[in-house]
């Protein structure tokens, strides 16, 4: 089959790959759908928090949903990493016709995991009700009674992962995105309430608000799924007994497990760190991670789809479509979370004004420096799906946990002896070499060919683009927005310079067309997979023609105009 890269007609594309692509289309439509909306949302309610709250109580509420976290972190190892051992077994039972061994598989699991889940919360809450004198010394008792307030949130939060993991099996991304509006929905409902009424909260009623609203769509996904699965009709029973289907479990999930465990954690690390050796920062940490996932999510909204995809396809043995998709989905990726970054790094202060107050401003060079940690990490989503799609999870976790090892000290010897910019420096520095490993291993052990050249320039462009854009706001840029807020009276957006961000966008667009890293060609080869009857498809094809067109009238020598 011809790559995408090349320049194939319609007649050359193979009639598998134009379904494998139309339900990635689908798909990643929804994940990413998902991603967004709950983000915006998740602002929505940091918004009304900022304005509840004090920065004192709202980091112990951030704590005390670190320490949920990583006990939740820690029930994925048991059974180890259910969630991923679902996305492989089900589209690839799924695609070969086994309906018996995928129901019995889905029932067993959850069996599997109640059996390790209900033991592990008792202990949990004991913990917290007898040792929290210990761990949670320098805390005030409505702290601690905010964390056993807060506690059912392992159960509810861990089954809900294993509910969406069979959703998203059997590539139900919109049934998880309206479970996720309806979750922030209903908390935001609260927030507003209090916002409006008293113009303030306090921890337990915030505890409490955020309970409810977990609860409320977890029974809703539990009721749709427990129908959707007593609607698959199958005859006799699975061949497979108990303990072989238990073993599967163990054997796909447990390096998987390990592996995310140590990329999940790395999180609450950083903000349990800087609350121990610079806690005034603990706000900057958790704005920070509240901007950088607008792109993380957008990629992990990806390698979701993109691992059911890959397994189909390595089920029905499909190799070529595999490499076709790995190549384009890495190129477009790199493209679009360096255009959502590059925006993001300018408009920094005026949405931290905005959703957070001006009062912290203070933060906005720290999350500025941030925001660049996840831009070397685009390379490794498409290694890390198929990895888990050609049930390679050794190679996956050697690769997850040699990032962490490198990460963590990096951190904490800079954090503890220099300060927090320099380990957020660290971190760029450690990414980058992760970054470099991976496209290595890609090249070497997946027998990928990837173009290097392509990569190192959309990197080189991007930068080039930052840097330029910067420049010109320290000569004349900010002055001429200051001007122009002035001009027209707008003090709302005093932060925001519409200049800089319409700079970086033109100039990154112009050096792309320049160097001719993404061509109008390439769009077209994309646009040829997609059927225009269906709505998703059509949308997807719509916004690709503007994207074609802008590359058109950017590029040099291209003498085609687009159709």
């Amino acid at each position: 089959m011809t790559s995408l890269q090349s320049n194939g007609q319609s007649d050359d594309i193979n009639e598998k790959a134009k379904v494998t692509y139309g339900k990635l289309a689908k798909s990643s439509f929804f994940s990413v759908l998902s991603t967004y909306s709950t983000f915006i949302l998740s602002i929505i309610s940091s918004f009304l928090i900022a304005r509840l709250i004090n920065d004192i109580h709202w980091s112990y509420f951030i704590v005390a949903l670190s320490y949920i976290q990583i006990i939740i972190l820690i029930l994925r190892f048991f059974p180890p990493e259910l969630s991923n051992t679902l996305y492989y077994y089900i589209p690839h039972y799924y695609a070969l016709g086994k309906h018996r061994e995928l129901k019995t598989l889905i029932y067993r699991a959850l069996v599997i995991k109640l059996i390790f889940l209900i033991p592990i919360f008792i202990v949990s809450v004991l913990f917290f009700n007898f040792f929290s004198n210990i761990f949670l010394a320098n805390w005030p008792s409505e702290s601690v009674k905010c964390l056993i307030i807060l506690s059912p949130l392992i159960i509810i939060n861990d089954l809900n992962i294993v509910l969406n993991s069979i959703s998203i099996g059997f590539n139900r991304f919109k049934l998880v995105l309206i479970l996720s509006a309806i979750q922030y929905s209903v908390y935001i409902g609260f927030l507003s309430y209090y916002y409006i009424f008293y113009q303030t909260i306090d921890l337990i009623s915030l505890s409490l608000s955020f309970l409810i609203a977990t609860i409320i769509p977890f029974i809703i996904n539990l009721v749709i799924n427990g129908i959707k699965m007593h609607n698959v009709k199958v005859e006799g029973k699975s061949s497979f007994r108990f303990k072989h289907d238990f073993r599967k479990i163990i054997k796909y999930g447990g390096f998987v497990r390990a592996a995310n465990f140590f990329s999940e954690i790395w999180g609450d690390i950083q903000v349990i760190a800087v609350n121990s050796f610079e806690q005034t920062s603990v706000m900057a940490i958790k704005i920070s991670r509240d901007f950088i996932s607008i792109s993380k999510n957008t990629s992990n909204a990806i390698a979701y789809p993109l691992v059911v995809s890959f397994t189909s396809s390595i089920a029905t043995k499909e190799r070529d479509i595999i490499i076709s998709v790995y190549n384009t989905i890495l190129k477009y990726l790199i493209f679009f979370i360096q255009i959502i970054t590059g925006v993001l790094f300018f408009c920094i202060r005026f949405l931290i004004s905005l959703i957070y107050s001006e009062s912290r401003l203070i933060y906005s060079n720290i999350v500025s420096l941030y925001i660049f940690t996840t831009i070397f990490m685009i390379i490794t989503i498409p290694l890390d799906s198929l990895l888990l799609a050609d049930n390679k999870t050794k190679t996956f976790f050697y690769l997850r946990f040699g990032g962490f090892c490198l990460r963590l000290p990096v951190f904490l010897l800079l954090l503890i002896f220099f300060g927090l910019y320099e380990a957020i420096i660290g971190m760029n520095l450690t990414n980058l070499v992760i970054g470099i490993i991976y496209l290595i291993i890609t090249i070497k052990s997946n027998a990928i060919k990837i173009d290097i050249k392509r990569i190192c320039l959309y990197y080189l462009v991007f930068f080039m683009a930052i840097t330029f854009t910067i420049g010109l706001e320290f000569l004349f840029l900010n002055n001429l927005n200051n001007l122009l807020l002035s001009a027209l009276n707008i003090t709302v957006a005093k932060e925001f310079n519409i200049f800089s961000v319409l700079l970086f966008v033109l100039v990154y667009f112009f050096l792309i067309g320049v160097f001719k890293i993404l061509t109008p060609n390439d769009i077209e080869n994309v646009q040829l997979l997609l059927n225009k009857e269906n709505r998703m498809h059509k949308i997807t094809y719509k916004l690709l023609n503007m994207l074609k067109i802008l590359l058109h009238k950017l590029s040099i020598n291209d003498p085609d105009p687009p159709s």
